[in-house]
């Protein structure tokens, strides 16, 4: 425990000592401040490959590997051409440092300290007879502890302890005050590093040479050396001896050659000063630099032209410029190498202010708001944070330098204690939350987390971990009792994973440690081939099929070939490497431009449709132009929060409380208002007179939702109980004819639902197989009398014993859907190499035919019409009544807008859009259809070839909110919880017809409750009654739902039949009051159209495409018109498509480290890999400051495993982009002395963060 109990503190020119005795003491050490300030690489500016804007020095910092459990065990080299003259070379060459090779050097007699860092510079202290700790206010992180052999460095932000031994030969002869012997002056190297639960690498000399590591968590390595300079260093604990690195040197010392097994293969070459003058990696990659007589970068430039800059030096200023010579001006201070000013190449500029010891206390941005930081004088730590509106957060300390308290800006208070028990052999830490609730955190005496115990009033849930002798990860239960388990090889790389239900994973690695093999328990495996450089570049799926990838210069992914051979490409921008270009097979191209900072200026899809954009002084959008000169327009508020956006036809008003978070959402067509409670959960929203309230109670697990219905006397309460890890183990829904509506659910030992029952009698059971896919769905009911079940039971008849719907599947080694079969309906599916079917049959006769281009559009489908079969005979009267797409040249437009099928043609506007379709038969007068649309991208209105005028209008959120037919008298209403429909009501005449209550888990229909008028005849006549009807809904695995059956298990509503598609084969709708009128997950099938509204797009089932392009642009796949590639496995919940090349590259990062996929899960970005339009703003200020701290939009911590119906999309959501934006730009601001690589750290730990929250909040 390293607790700072000052006595006295005595102050020197910037230098703090704790006294244990009061001497008489005073001293000066002017080589405390100024330049000579410890800055480490990740506290830099950069620009280029990088440069240190401020110094001239290339910033060249490698992490050759990371090993251990407990304490992190890398090897970091830096070059420190820059490094101070007295400075010892580190292990691998003249100039280079490392963090094996820190040493103390001890001066003036024992007084005064100096270690030397991984950075090739010191961290200075004092140390004056008779003091036991030494506390430098210039490098605030680090406190210099005395004791009797050694001196201990600890960093407070790694929480680890780093020790030097100073004793020798002479070292008893003469003591202080304390008794403890005195300081001799001389350089002492490293001895071990400790963290605060005793875990220890030892470091072991022969001769004054480093020969040997030893960790605690049972890692060995063994140095090697050639002449003066280390050569390899060596893993010895494994059952065979492996190299890790291999170094080589010329004669000069000069490193030449770095081989690291689990990183980089790197060349590096010098000019005769010793500047590096370029790095490679002898094959595609290197970075050239160039130096100006004081040794400082005045131009470097890369392979294939990538990253070109230049450097123009003045006193206290350097300016830097770009390709296109757009200059970018750091004005700065010397002293503490800190910028004063920043002027962006567009003139705007960022001021900062700083106190004496280089801590940011203003930055002041170019719209004159500020930032501001106070800081605790003794430790240096922030003490409170205020925005640009003025709210502050408030940070408490212990004397351990730990956070243990924040308070908000609406003064909720976040509360940590950390204590001991069970004689030190474990830890605890109690957090706190506003409302009272605990979550506690159990570490062993290894520091490795072992239990996490969560309360809420009397109700306790516990998870539990579990670590092999090597400090492994072994098991972990879950708080429903649900284990999994994982094994090791003896490189400590994950071998086995074991699911609740005991099948197996196992895992196999390539000689440089990336997952090359996986075997499943279905007997299947997938394969995975990289480069040197560790990119995958062949992914083999269970199937055989091959997906391959090429790389260029700097690893950036040029092409893909997918598994039909088909060939996509990919350029980048010179200056920042953002993706500049994608082309797909047909040759068409996507394109990006940028302005003078670096932004996205104008977007020009496949279709040659674009989109214009403009920013204000501090970057954020400003306007949007689409190609038809429509301009949105964006406005915000100090807090750089969007209050005001403008299109061509409306304007919506946004307010926001101090937390950011939305309270009014106000437009032409609605207003919407939005309540939280203390845990930042929606419990009261209003929409257009319309309430919806949700009642938690934490410690019942239950959520309480009442609706509100204007012009409805009683509110419907629908209430949902969750078992401890959020799944739904309970809904209540409102009774009806007096009625009790109840279900109950079951799941298995890997969280899949198992049962669904009613008390009422109706059954739902599921199974699944060995990779968790669904394998039957059986809904009915029991007898109640003249049958024994359990006799039932006997004679091989499955629960239920009466099945209304017994739906079968079966998969390929792939996972893809082969069959499904219910009720004597089977169905086969036939896959090309891409998985798309391109076959629907059944045992008697092909039903469905289907073909692509070699973008993944269809190009040819043949749909059987007459007794649901597809007729071969070309004479037949019904074969051209048959739905087909034949095959010729002109169907697409460029980019794949529609331009004729059969005998209907297509017109797009310059957006992108669809405006108009006719349908031109000989000897039949043309029936055009003509849609409508406002200036956010929303059809309004659609004239039928009838000319039948329909109006839909929107919430301010894009939710569509009604829709009516004037000629029809026909209005329907939409009251919408969250992105699902909870309330639809219908009026004829101004009176209401029907009214429709819907249950949701996810984008799954549970249920649904129906209130609907309808004849009856009788012998006086036709009269109208109204009739109630309470539905449980059964879903396939994409959301379809078959059927609806009622609360005694009978069938209610089926599934008319349809293509694979969408396409409807009956004409007439049966049981239509019931119709859920979903098509596929989170659809909403208009009959008027034909269409589907899709949430942000409108789905054609008739085409397999959708009418608009993709509002998000690449981040919803490289087919912005189409639909999924597989609709009987996949789904776009939110017609915003999926990031499919993206997300194929996110999957395997997510992949390469371990993270654990499902049946259908996909990977999901947390920050969206493209997309600016729209409410996609926020995620393009996202993705910008990912790109600004080299945070891939791959990286495995930018991924989340999401199945599919579970919403995937909600990371397309406006209030997700600005949660994230918000947590992000607070991770930075809460940063303000730290460089790229520290903030680059905390970026990637926020997005995990956020990444396990969604995932705890769908559970």
């Amino acid at each position: 425990m390293r607790f700072r109990k000052i006595a006295q503190i005595i102050a020197y020119t910037g230098a703090y000592f704790t006294l244990r005795n009061k001497p008489s003491f005073s001293c000066i050490f002017p080589q405390n401040s100024g330049i000579h300030r410890f800055t480490t690489s990740k506290e830099k500016i950069t620009k280029g490959d990088p440069i240190d804007v401020l110094s001239g020095q290339v910033v060249e910092q490698r992490t050759d590997f990371t090993l251990g459990q407990t304490i992190p065990l890398s090897f970091t080299r830096t070059w420190a051409r820059s490094k101070e003259t007295d400075f010892v070379d580190g292990l691998c060459g003249r100039y280079w440092a490392d963090n094996f090779s820190e040493y103390v050097k001890v001066s003036a007699n024992g007084q005064h300290i100096q270690i030397v860092t991984l950075e090739g510079t010191y961290l200075r202290f004092a140390l004056p007879l008779g003091y036991m700790q030494s506390f430098n206010p210039d490098h605030p992180q680090f406190t210099l502890n005395r004791h009797r052999d050694y001196l201990e460095l600890f960093d407070r932000e790694t929480r680890l302890s780093k020790f030097f031994q100073i004793s020798t030969a002479r070292f008893t002869e003469n003591k202080d005050e304390l008794g403890f012997p005195l300081l001799e002056d001389g350089i002492f190297p490293i001895g071990y590093w400790q963290d605060e639960f005793a875990n220890r690498v030892d470091f072991i000399y022969q001769d004054n040479r480093l020969t040997q590591i030893k960790h605690s968590d049972g890692i060995e390595l063994a140095l090697a050396y050639q002449g003066q300079w280390l050569h390899q260093i060596i893993r010895t604990d494994t059952e065979q001896a492996e190299v890790l690195a291999t170094y080589r040197q010329d004669e000069q010392g000069a490193l030449i050659e770095s081989n690291a097994l689990l990183d980089f293969h790197l060349f590096y070459d010098y000019d005769e000063a010793f500047n590096l003058i370029r790095w490679s990696d002898r094959d595609k990659t290197w970075v050239d630099y160039h130096y100006d007589e004081k040794g400082r970068v005045i131009h470097s430039i890369g392979a294939d032209g990538f990253y070109p800059v230049w450097f123009q030096y003045e006193d206290n200023r350097t300016t830097v410029l770009d390709s296109q010579k757009n200059a970018t001006v750091y004005d700065y201070d010397s002293h503490i190498m800190k910028p004063l000013t920043i002027t962006s190449p567009s003139g705007a500029k960022t001021h900062f202010d700083y106190d004496r010891y280089g801590n940011l206390l203003t930055q002041t941005l170019p719209d004159g708001n500020q930032i501001t930081f106070d800081y605790l004088e003794q430790t240096g730590l922030v003490r409170c944070f205020t925005d640009t509106l003025g709210n502050q957060w408030q940070y408490e300390y212990d004397d351990r330098e730990e956070l243990i308290k924040l308070t908000d800006p609406l003064n909720r208070s976040w509360i940590r204690q950390t204590h001991l028990v069970e004689n030190g052999e474990k830890q605890t830490a109690l957090f706190t939350a506003p409302d009272g609730t605990t979550t506690e955190f159990v570490r062993n005496q290894f520091g490795l987390l072992t239990e996490v115990k969560s309360t809420v009033g009397q109700r306790q849930q516990l998870e539990q971990f579990h670590y092999d002798p090597r400090h492994r990860l072994i098991e972990t239960q879950d708080s429903e009792q649900r284990r999994i388990q994982l094994g090791y090889d003896d490189k400590d790389r994950l071998s086995r994973f074991t699911n609740g239900k005991g099948y197996q994973w196992q895992y196999g690695y390539n000689a440089q440690h990336k997952l090359s093999r996986i075997n499943r328990p279905n007997q299947s495996f997938e394969q995975q081939d990289y480069d040197r450089h560790g990119n995958l570049i062949r992914y083999t799926d269970a199937n055989g099929v091959d997906w391959q990838l090429k790389y260029g210069a700097f690893d950036l992914l040029i092409e893909k070939i997918d598994g039909e051979g088909n060939r996509w490409q990919y350029d980048y921008d010179k200056d920042s490497l953002k993706l500049r270009q994608v082309t797909n097979p047909k040759g068409e191209s996507y394109t990006y431009t940028f302005n003078e900072n670096g932004q996205i200026a104008t977007e020009t899809d496949f279709a040659d449709n674009r989109w214009v954009y403009t920013y204000n002084e501090n970057g954020l959008l400003k306007s949007l132009t689409d190609g038809e000169g429509n301009v949105t327009h964006y406005d915000y508020d100090a807090g750089y929060r969007l209050i005001r956006l403008i299109t061509t036809d409306d304007s919506y008003f946004y307010d926001y409380d101090n937390l950011g978070r939305v309270t009014t959402i106000q437009s032409l067509y609605s207003r919407q208002t939005f309540d939280y409670d203390l845990n930042d959960r929606l419990i009261k929203e209003t929409q257009n007179g319309h309430r919806i309230e949700r009642t938690y109670d934490d410690e019942a697990q239950t959520l309480t939702r009442t609706l509100y219905i204007e012009g409805k006397d009683e509110p419907i309460i629908t209430q949902f109980k969750y078992n401890s890890l959020g799944e739904l183990i309970e809904l209540n829904l409102p009774d009806t004819s007096g009625q009790k509506n109840q279900l109950f659910f079951q799941y298995d030992q890997n969280g899949n639902e198992t049962d669904r029952t009613s008390p009422l009698g109706f059954i739902l059971k599921q199974r699944y197989d060995a990779m968790d896919c669904l394998i039957q769905q059986r809904a009915g009911w029991e007898p109640t009398q003249f049958f024994d079940k359990d006799e039932l039971r006997a004679t091989g008849i499955d629960a239920p014993s009466f099945a209304e719907v017994n739906q079968h599947y079966r998969y390929d080694k792939a996972l893809n859907t082969l069959e499904t079969k219910d009720k004597g309906e089977q169905h086969f599916f036939t896959l090309n190499r891409n998985n798309q079917i391109t076959a629907v049959h059944n045992q008697n006769r092909e039903q469905e035919h289907y073909a692509y281009d070699e973008c993944g559009y269809l190009t040819q489908r043949h749909v059987g019409h007459e007794n649901y079969g597809l007729i071969q005979n070309p004479h037949h009267p019904e074969f051209h009544a048959q739905r087909q797409i034949i095959q010729h040249q002109d169907i697409y437009q460029k980019g794949h807008k529609l331009h004729r099928l059969n005998e209907n043609y297509y017109e797009y506007d310059k957006a992108g859009r669809l405006v108009t379709k006719v349908e031109k038969r000989d000897g039949f007068r043309k029936q055009e259809t003509d849609y409508r649309w406002n200036g956010k991208n929303e059809l309004i209105g659609i004239t039928t070839p009838k000319g039948e005028v329909w109006h839909y209008k929107y919430d301010a959120l894009g939710r569509r909110i009604s829709k009516e037919c004037p000629q029809q008298h026909l209005r329907i209403e939409y009251l919408w919880d969250g992105d699902q429909i909870a309330f639809t009501r219908t009026f004829k005449n101004d009176e209401i017809i029907s009214e429709r209550h819907s249950i949701f888990n996810g984008f799954e229909l549970i249920a649904q409750q129906d209130h609907y008028q309808q004849i009856k005849q009788t012998i006086d006549g036709n009269f109208i009654e109204w009739k109630q009807e309470t539905g449980y809904a059964i879903c396939q695995p994409n959301g379809q739902v078959l059927a609806l059956l009622n609360p005694q298990g009978r069938t209610l509503w089926r599934k008319e039949k349809h293509s694979l598609w969408g396409l409807s084969f009956n004409q007439y709708n049966f049981n239509s009051n019931l119709d859920p009128n979903l098509l596929f997950a989170g659809q909403w099938f208009d009959e008027e159209s034909g269409l589907a509204y899709n949430r942000f797009r409108y789905y054609d089932p008739e085409t397999g495409n959708y009418i608009s392009s993709d509002p998000i642009g690449l981040a919803g796949g490289e087919t912005p018109y189409g639909y999924v590639h597989n609709p009987m496995d996949w789904v776009d919940l939110f017609g915003l498509s999926t990031c499919k090349k993206n997300a194929d590259i996110l999957r395997q990062n997510m992949l390469k480290e371990g993270r654990v996929f499902q049946k259908g899960d996909a990977a999901a970005h947390i920050v969206a890999s493209t997309g600016s339009k729209g409410h996609w703003g926020a995620a393009a200020r996202s993705r910008e400051l990912l790109e600004k701290y080299r945070v891939n939009i791959n990286d495995a911590a930018n991924g989340i495993p999401l199945g599919h119906p579970t919403p995937h999309n909600l990371t397309h959501t406006r209030a997700f982009h600005e949660m994230v934006n918000s947590r992000l730009n607070n991770v930075v601001q809460s940063l303000p002395n730290a460089g790229a690589r520290k903030i680059r750290s905390a970026l990637r730990k926020e997005l995990r963060n956020i990444g396990n929250e969604v995932l705890k909040s769908l559970k």
